[in-house]
């Protein structure tokens, strides 16, 4: 999606290269401690990648885990692949490595039932483009899309977070976003394939705008550490629309738990959150990101 060379390679011969070749190179070099992550593609076909690879001791000594991006699907986080992979391979890591608000203000190209909704505008300074359903990406009603269901239009915000909370609540252990700075038109591009980012800069008047995306990702940021733990979390309202609130946690090694929670609806929700026996009524506020934090050391130094 970037400006980088990238060397394709399909899955036997990228397990026989690792093997015959990178693996050992790296073993015996300056660089022995690189972790080596297989695949680099999107969620969807993440499950023949890795059984291919990772089925192979002698391909998967060398490796770490899997790089996965999200450009499948703007909605779906593909938790049920995760957990699949992750069961199967349980001592590999899911690392994600790529994903961004791609094709911003291109033209929509043949077969786009929605020519007009396909082209963003008004991004740049604008708050509310950030936090409303204006972005699409390649696929969005393409008519040669395999599943362009997959691909409706979204909310910059929510896919960001969304994806966060899920990919956390099934194994992911780091998310990295794409470009975190790029200039008001979504560039440099050499594909001409624009994209958003956490910092945008218009280059003639020097203005940079910090998008609402930079405020997710330093919430995130500033409440997930290195080191803290997933902890399991369950939404047992079945009433809530499927997509109305997500909510992920993270315990760090002091004992201090971090809850996300995303509100998806235009209209706030009233949640009872439970914690070790304990339960406060909380209200998110529409369209938001919360993060409630709670010190349980004490709690969890006395049932240890």
């Amino acid at each position: 999606m970037g400006n980088g060379r990238v060397c394709i390679l399909r899955r036997p011969v990228q397990a026989r290269f690792i093997e015959a070749h990178l693996g050992p190179k790296l073993q015996a070099s300056a660089y022995a401690e690189t972790k080596l992550l297989i695949f680099d593609q999107n969620r969807d076909r993440l499950e023949h990648w890795a059984e291919t690879i990772l089925s192979q001791p002698d391909v998967a000594q060398y490796v770490y885990g899997s790089a996965i991006h999200w450009y499948a699907s703007t909605t779906n986080v593909y938790g049920d692949v995760l957990e699949r992979v992750h069961t199967r391979f349980p001592d590999f890591d899911l690392i994600h490595t790529e994903g961004t608000i791609d094709d911003l203000g291109k033209p929509a190209p043949g077969g786009i039932g929605d020519p007009v909704g396909f082209t963003e505008t008004n991004w740049f300074n604008n708050d509310a483009f950030w936090w409303q359903r204006r972005a699409t990406d390649w696929a969005y009603t393409a008519s040669w899309a395999p599943k362009a269901e997959d691909h409706p239009m979204y909310t910059p915000v929510h896919r960001y977070a969304r994806n966060i909370i899920g990919s956390l609540n099934h194994w992911v252990s780091g998310w990295i976003d794409w470009n975190p700075v790029l200039d008001a038109r979504g560039g440099p591009n050499h594909v001409g394939n624009f994209c958003g980012a956490p910092i945008m800069v218009n280059l003639e008047t020097q203005d940079v705008y910090f998008t609402p995306i930079f405020d997710v990702l330093a919430q995130f940021s500033r409440t997930i550490r290195p080191g803290d733990q997933a902890v399991t979390v369950s939404i047992q309202d079945n009433a809530l629309p499927e997509d109305a609130l997500h909510v992920g946690a993270t315990l760090s090694p002091k004992g201090l738990i971090s809850i996300q929670m995303l509100n998806t609806q235009t209209t706030a929700l009233t949640v009872s959150l439970g914690l070790l026996g304990h339960h406060a009524v909380i209200t998110l506020p529409a369209n938001a990101l919360q993060t409630i934090r709670v010190d349980l050391s004490a709690a969890l130094s006395e049932t240890t």
